[in-house]
């Protein structure tokens, strides 16, 4: 594995780090990538932002209700609106848990520009979130349709598919991983 192109500013330290650990993989590796964790270069295409997408393929569906944190450029979501945006199909505890652990991300994850595009020199694999009310599954299909990725869709998956699916989601590696 050889991790290259250019990461956004916000997701770069997560890009780093996959490309210094990959010094020490010697066969073909996958890594798992998840929205904003991810670097931007692997859904953008260059010359639009994530709010480009969204506003071309899933008007009204943007980052209206995300907050602004004390350190100014950062954006969380209401605890009040966890449950619905992001883990609708978790149980309301486990929901409530994982809203008071979440990390701010950089607004420029949203804004930011990409100069190249992961996809058009790598194999890309997609899994579809039906109900993801964070990461409009227009735009996630878009993505996966312009990348050439074969698809899998869970239709009634949010946005916290690693937790609510995880069988499917290792599934899904699985098969990736195996060629399959």
């Amino acid at each position: 594995m050889t991790p290259t192109g250019t990461a956004s500013s916000a997701t770069r330290p997560a890009a780093d780090a996959v490309r210094k650990a990959a010094v020490f993989v010697t066969r073909p590796t996958v890594v798992l990538v998840h929205d904003g964790c991810s670097d931007a270069t692997a859904w953008a295409g260059v010359g639009e932002s994530y709010d480009d997408l969204v506003a071309r393929l899933a008007p009204g569906q943007g980052r209206a209700r995300l907050l602004r944190t004390g350190a100014g450029d950062e954006l969380t979501v209401p605890p009040e609106c966890f449950r619905e945006l992001v883990t609708a199909d978790l149980d309301p505890e486990l929901a409530q848990v994982l809203a008071s652990l979440q990390r701010p991300v950089a607004e420029r994850v949203f804004t930011e520009v990409p100069t190249a595009a992961e996809w058009r020199d790598k194999p890309f694999w997609a899994l579809v979130t039906g109900a993801d009310q964070a990461l409009p599954p227009a735009v996630q299909r878009f993505t996966a349709e312009r990348a050439g990725a074969p698809v899998t869709e869970l239709r009634e998956a949010s946005h916290a598919v690693i937790v609510s699916r995880s069988t499917a989601v290792a599934e899904l590696i699985h098969d990736v991983a195996t060629g399959r």
